[in-house]
């Protein structure tokens, strides 16, 4: 049997075993594709032959609608950094809802103590403002990056995802994008300060902005080498351009984000996922002078009747009670001492997995810092965005079924986000499945891709 017949036959087997498992959520999904196309309005949560769909969660664990329970170290990519159900959440957010509702016509206090929170915990964050989601942030940050500076241009990180907004979004040939979007968006690797000082200082004049990750998300948790993050940041100061850290997933990895982790201070700052306790968020924010731009009372009179800020932002759910009372609550509950305890079985979680990736002699990887890993079936170091795409995409697919069978939920693209419900139990299981898959499939890996082999 050549390769791949053998790799044809392995999949097709890992699928029948998930198929059997998860009938109702193959009938679930048919029902959903009638009214949406997918079955869902969320690309990322798509895996084949069919997602997953889920009935409940409690603390670290969900249930799928047959019944299979997992541990979910899934955590809506990383947004859940308290489980599901959180109770102080839970107990809190219904009580707003009850006097509340959902949202109101004007400000609460509330709101103000979010922000408050999330500035004092940030030091290089003056002022803030609230939006809806990550990819909103990052519409915004670059608008206001855009308003302040008076130029066109971005630089980003070659395979970073910062969000939906067309000028900042991988890669910038996608359908749908318009064609005049290309001549704005200048590309990096990430991790080589070289070619970044350079198209920083050769475009230093039309740049408003460089827009980085502190680690590669999607790309897949690539943490940035040494200095890297404070040579982008000082090669921004040097040539009058602003820096825009991405923290949208960072931000659980150190009680001020990944910036106080490295020590730097960028001009704005991105924001979401867990900073809304588990509803939709996001929020941007840095310098005082930079984000006064949305002040609406800044160079108007004692008598003035105009309430427009020089850069307009606003929206209907932006900051409403309930996001502000859950964000809040979970900023609290995120201490310095579970933020450590979270980082460190985080650890234990990367040594055991490629502890086992060196017993067996197999050449794989698994990425990140802290509470965020990735696994990765290459042999390449994975430094950057082309580095992580020499993955072999067909064994991370097999493993990521091999896993979900063994009551183990993750993307499929093999990310692991912890959770504080997470203990050191959750973590071995987590490694003794990981083992027992690759055991399983080192055979396979012999005969398809030798050259993953020691």
């Amino acid at each position: 049997m050549n390769k791949e017949a053998m790799l044809r036959e392995e999949i097709k087997k890992y699928r029948d075993l998930y198929i059997n498992r998860t009938p109702k959520s193959w009938e679930a999904l048919k029902a959903a594709s009638k009214f949406m196309p997918g079955g869902d309005t969320r690309g990322a949560s798509f895996f084949y032959p069919y997602p997953l769909f889920l009935d409940n969660g409690h603390g670290c664990r969900v249930t799928d609608v047959d019944g299979n329970e997992y541990i979910d170290f899934h955590n809506c990519y990383t947004a859940s950094i308290h489980g599901h159900a959180y109770p102080p959440i839970v107990e809190a957010v219904t009580r707003v809802v009850n006097r509340f509702a959902t949202a109101l016509g004007g400000p609460t206090s509330l709101l103000a103590e979010w922000a408050e929170t999330i500035c004092r915990r940030v030091d290089s964050v003056e002022k803030i403002r609230f939006c809806t989601s990550g990819a909103e942030a990052g519409m915004m940050a670059i608008r206001t990056a855009r308003a302040f500076t008076g130029r066109d241009k971005i630089l980003k990180i070659e395979g970073g995802f910062n969000g939906l907004y067309d000028p900042i979004f991988s890669p910038i040939n996608a359908p749908g994008l318009p064609k005049s979007v290309q001549a704005d968006q200048l590309t990096v690797p990430f991790n080589s300060k070289e070619v970044a000082e350079k198209a920083i200082s050769e475009n230093r004049n039309e740049l408003a902005c460089v827009i980085a990750e502190g680690v590669m998300g999607v790309a897949g948790q690539i943490p940035p080498k040494e200095g890297y993050l404070e040579h982008l940041q000082k090669m921004c100061q040097d040539n009058g351009v602003l820096f825009v850290l991405d923290e949208v997933m960072t931000f659980r990895l150190d009680y001020g984000g990944l910036q106080t982790l490295k020590g730097i201070n960028p001009d704005l700052t991105m924001f979401g996922k867990i900073i809304g306790g588990g509803f939709p968020v996001g929020a941007w924010g840095g310098r005082r002078d930079i984000m006064e731009l949305f002040d609406p009372t800044k160079g108007q009179g004692p008598l003035a009747l105009t309430t427009t800020a020089r850069v307009l932002h606003s929206g209907t759910f932006a900051a409403n009670p309930i996001v502000a009372t859950a964000g809040k609550i979970m900023l609290d509950d995120l201490t310095i001492k579970e933020i450590a305890r979270l980082n460190q079985l985080g650890d234990t979680l990367a040594a055991g997995i490629q502890t086992i990736f060196n017993k067996l002699k197999i050449k794989a990887q698994i990425t990140g810092i802290g509470s965020m890993r990735s696994l990765h079936f290459t042999p390449e170091p994975v430094v950057d965005f082309k580095a992580a795409q020499t993955g072999r995409k067909e064994l991370m697919h097999i493993v990521h079924l091999g896993l979900l069978k063994r009551g183990i939920y993750l993307p499929s693209r093999g990310l692991f986000a912890l959770s504080t419900p997470m203990t050191e139990r959750e973590i071995h299981t987590a490694i003794g499945a990981v083992e027992e898959v690759m055991n399983e499939l080192k055979s396979l890996i012999e005969r398809v891709w030798p050259e993953l082999m020691n």
